[in-house]
């Protein structure tokens, strides 16, 4: 089995740390702690031992079957690269202005969400809080970028320490929003917003490259 991959470790390290930023678990946190108020310590750890495991299902999902999706509607990869970071766009100016973006969560389902309780760490965190559209598009375009064994692992293994991530973030929710504050969660927020929207520039101009080549130099 080639287990090497295709790109080089400082860009597989730049393309983790833009899906963490996509994913981006702090964002979740204020929701989590409204959602699990009154929870017992042990009913908290269930529900994010559920978030995780939900949005690694669902984020592999994404990526072994996404392609094949893209060809079955006859979508080209640099048109969907151009839907993806629109879509990353408008996430990472919610967050630039340290607001949900609508493209994770409706009010409608914000409204829907108080009326149960069961369920909560698949939805509505796990999907769409952080399994979301826009990190959906970039394990779409990972799986068309994967070319050997190696980079299909890598990426998996990227989606899993993601996932793990997610768990102990949320673990320690409670108290990293009493450390930070709000202000503090908010200037955390700005600040992968703003990564978060150059990555999206990026995605733009790499799919309006490939769909008309000689347009941009």
């Amino acid at each position: 089995m080639d287990l090497s991959i295709s790109i080089s470790w400082a860009e597989y390290a730049q393309a983790l740390a833009g899906f963490f930023a996509v994913v981006n678990p702090f964002s979740t946190i204020p929701t989590f702690i409204g959602l699990t108020k009154g929870y017992s310590n042990s009913e908290r750890r269930n529900v994010v031992l559920v978030t995780a495991f939900s949005t690694f299902v669902i984020l592999l999902v994404a990526f072994l079957i996404g392609g094949q999706i893209l060809r079955f509607f006859n979508i080209s990869i640099p048109s969907f690269r151009i839907a993806g970071g629109i879509l990353i766009l408008m996430t990472a100016f919610s967050m630039l202005n340290a607001r949900q973006s609508p493209t994770k969560q409706t009010d409608e389902e914000v409204n829907e969400r108080h009326k149960r309780d069961d369920n909560i760490g698949v939805m509505p965190l796990a999907m769409p809080l952080l399994a979301g559209p826009g990190s959906i598009s970039m394990l779409i375009i990972a799986s068309d970028h994967s070319r050997t064994p190696g980079d299909y692992l890598f990426v998996i293994a990227g989606v899993l320490l993601v996932a793990i991530s997610i768990f102990i973030i949320l673990r320690a929710g409670v108290g990293i929003a009493k450390a930070l504050g709000k202000t503090g969660m908010n200037v955390m927020t700005r600040m992968m917003g703003l990564i978060l929207a150059a990555i999206a520039i990026e995605f733009i101009v790499a799919g309006l490259s490939e769909k008309f080549p000689g347009w941009l130099l």
